[in-house]
């Protein structure tokens, strides 16, 4: 009878702990240095931000955050591994517009969804695209460019990072906006190339976020005629809006979203979004972005995130198929 008795107790106590392990361990979250994935190669901006970022993350949880730069494949492997990896919270990543709305919306080289395949953590920052011009081009302002473009159908081109990349998408955006503009497409490998030969007058026209342009905006050596947001940029605030000049639809940001694979157990994510919301807030961090150029959100949450990723999929999917543009 004593032998049944202890074997019962034992039985139901391996329950008991087989049962609340889960709970326990998200409880103990986290108990050893977390993975963050960067889709590009270090000393970009998303990378000069994530390691910012991680720093003050990590100490905020009580552990190390190492950064992981995972490039290639148009920030495609990065998000793979995200999806691979086992949904503790241990391998988070920060991904782009790149590699989380407008890669997955329009190329096949992208194997995963992110509506489905990851859990937002929410939304770290905003960097809205501009409208460079050489100082050449004889337009100051977006009317005027509009018009100067009109007037003068294929004279000119606007350069961008690559065929189905954010700076391609957002200029076919616009030009589909303004009712159908003659300006051809120059694709280059990556956007550094392409500012070059904004700087020489190659081409004439790029559609970027204002991060990497500010130092030769501020030189005098690029002009910016418009920013397709709804806000004006806090390190640009002479420069419209497209939304203030009446174009609620003509908007594109490259979007810095924290995400972690889809199954992650609430807790764990309630505690990461609690520790980010704390480095958004830190009045250092916070200076550091802006000058940047990058626009923080008022808060990290989920269904900001999951909101912004449905509707941006959505919207790039459907200007990729206006142009017919089929990405293998």
């Amino acid at each position: 009878m004593t032998k049944k008795f202890l074997a019962l107790v034992g039985a139901l106590s391996g329950f008991l702990f087989s049962a609340t392990a889960p709970v326990m361990a998200q409880q103990a979250f986290p108990d050893r240095p977390l993975r963050l994935l960067v889709p590009f190669s270090p000393g970009g901006s998303t990378d000069v931000y994530a390691r910012k970022f991680a720093k003050l993350l990590g100490d905020n949880l009580g552990q190390v955050v190492v950064v992981e730069n995972k490039d290639g494949g148009a920030g495609s492997i990065a998000g793979s591994q995200l999806k691979a990896a086992k949904p503790d919270g241990y391998t988070v990543m920060i991904g782009t517009s790149s590699n989380v709305t407008t890669g997955p919306a329009t190329n096949a080289v992208f194997k995963y969804d992110p509506r489905k395949d990851f859990s937002a953590i929410g939304i770290l920052g905003v960097l809205p695209m501009v409208v460079i011009a050489n100082p050449s081009v004889p337009a100051n302002n977006m009317k005027e460019f509009v018009s100067l473009i009109k007037q003068n159908p294929d004279k000119y081109m606007y350069g961008s990072g690559g065929v189905g990349g954010v700076s391609h998408l957002a200029g076919e955006l616009f030009k589909d906006e303004m009712g159908g503009l003659k300006l051809p497409h120059v694709p280059y490998k990556g956007s550094g190339p392409v500012i070059q030969d904004i700087l020489a007058g190659r081409v004439q026209v790029l559609f970027d976020n204002a991060v990497p342009n500010l130092p030769h905006y501020r030189a005098g050596k690029e002009k910016i005629l418009v920013a397709l947001s709804e806000k004006r940029l806090k390190v640009l605030p002479n420069v419209p809006t497209t939304v203030e000049l009446g174009y609620p639809d003509l908007t594109s940001s490259t979007v810095l979203f924290f995400l972690a694979p889809a199954k992650t157990p609430e807790a764990v994510l309630s505690k990461i979004r609690e520790a980010s919301q704390q480095v958004i807030d830190n009045p250092q961090f916070s200076k550091d972005v802006t000058e940047m150029g990058v626009e923080k959100p008022d808060s990290v949450d989920a269904v900001s995130a999951e909101k912004y990723i449905r509707e941006d999929m959505a919207k790039w999917a459907n200007i990729a198929k206006k142009i017919g543009l089929k990405l293998e």
